[in-house]
């Protein structure tokens, strides 16, 4: 299964469309917890789980910020990340 199948992936893309269509460059942590509460679900594990999946899959970037409160530049779609993931998917056959 490609990494780009699984519904996590789907949702993680519907997400950055829709940051990306608002004009976000840079986004804080408390303002990307907003949209995926909108979009996702608002589960503590779940806003987790998707702001790691966010950055995982290539689509941000972590900068600069406070522990509470990071700022991630959006990235769009993956590039790098998901070369790695293939390189991964390729020794481990």
């Amino acid at each position: 299964m490609k990494p780009r199948d699984s519904i996590v992936y789907k949702r993680c893309k519907a997400l950055i469309d829709v940051l990306v269509d608002l004009g976000f460059e840079k986004i804080s942590w408390h303002d990307l917890t907003y949209f995926i509460k909108r979009h996702v679900g608002g589960d503590p594990r779940t806003l987790n789980k998707y702001r790691e999946a966010l950055v995982d899959f290539g689509f941000l970037e972590p900068l600069k910020g406070t522990l509470r409160n990071p700022i991630f530049r959006i990235l769009g779609y993956p590039r790098p990340v998901q070369r790695k993931l293939t390189e991964l998917a390729e020794e481990n056959k």
